[in-house]
């Protein structure tokens, strides 16, 4: 037996007692993709099909989890509401709320722990007040998907009632 195979690669013989080593064997010398065009590795069709189905699905998934917000990106609004109220179409793990303020600062609004899977969630919001703010959410799905989003929105009629002295008002 020549100790070259016709390719020029070391050709050693497998022993009997190790069948299970010649299918490994032979996609090793033949590497993960075949050099040689005839000969295309057996991997790479599955993987392009499994890259292609992850990446068409995460977006889809992100877009079509959502099924409702209180507040959506490019809202002006007269009064903040007292909660962020968002309605996803399955249930979902939120695992991140931020609010970030128009002077940068970020406010955690998930409280210590992170609320169990459910489809609606209404978290209370600090008083608003006039100004730029960025809400940031991101999300699990039971089957490992992960979607987030930043709505920003504006709020530009803020009336503080505190500041009012309404004693000498008649109710």
């Amino acid at each position: 037996m020549s100790p070259l195979d016709a390719d020029g690669r070391p050709n050693t013989p497998i022993p009997a007692a190790a069948p299970a080593l010649q299918g490994w064997r032979a996609t090793a010398r033949r590497g993960f993709c075949s050099r040689r065009r005839k000969e295309p590795g057996r991997l790479m069709p599955i993987i392009c099909v499994l890259a292609t189905a992850t990446l068409v699905t995460l977006p889809a998934f992100a877009q079509s989890i959502v099924d409702f917000s209180n507040i959506e990106a490019g809202d002006v609004l007269d009064t903040a509401p007292p909660s962020f109220e968002i309605r996803f179409t399955r249930h979902v793990t939120l695992e991140k709320l931020q609010l970030k303020t128009d002077s940068d600062e970020v406010i955690d609004l998930l409280e210590a722990e992170t609320p169990p899977p459910q489809a609606v969630f209404a978290i209370p919001l600090p008083e608003l007040r006039d100004g730029d703010y960025v809400l940031s959410w991101r999300i699990s799905g039971s089957e490992g998907n992960e979607a987030s989003e930043d709505i920003d929105f504006i709020v530009v009629g803020f009336h503080d009632h505190s500041e009012h002295d309404h004693s000498d008002h008649e109710h």
